[in-house]
């Protein structure tokens, strides 16, 4: 996916792979901290807290292309992305309407 992604090159992905897994523990971890520290059965704060932590890791992890590739913005990001991803679903409904 770097390679696809963010075109990168050498020992560049496997540096960014061990930088996004710790992110997710640390995601997983802090969902999981959250839901033992409250007793109710319904948790109003899980959810929002859990997406901001979310959308932090995510902001750090593309910071962290930035700071590795050295091309690559959050605005190239998501057009990237965006490109990929609308083309995969396109050739999925093209195989799907045959």
């Amino acid at each position: 996916i770097t390679h696809h992604f963010a075109k990168l090159r050498g020992l560049d992905p496997y540096f960014l792979f061990f930088a996004g897994f710790f992110a997710t523990q640390h995601v997983v971890l802090t969902a999981q901290n959250l839901y033992d520290q409250d007793n109710k059965p319904f948790k109003p704060t899980y959810i929002p807290v859990i997406a901001a932590c979310f959308i932090i890791v995510v902001a750090l992890v593309i910071l962290f292309f930035d700071l590795i590739a050295g091309h690559l913005t959050f605005m190239n990001f998501c057009d990237t992305v965006w490109k990929s991803t609308s083309r995969i679903y396109i050739q999925g409904l093209r195989i799907i309407t045959k």
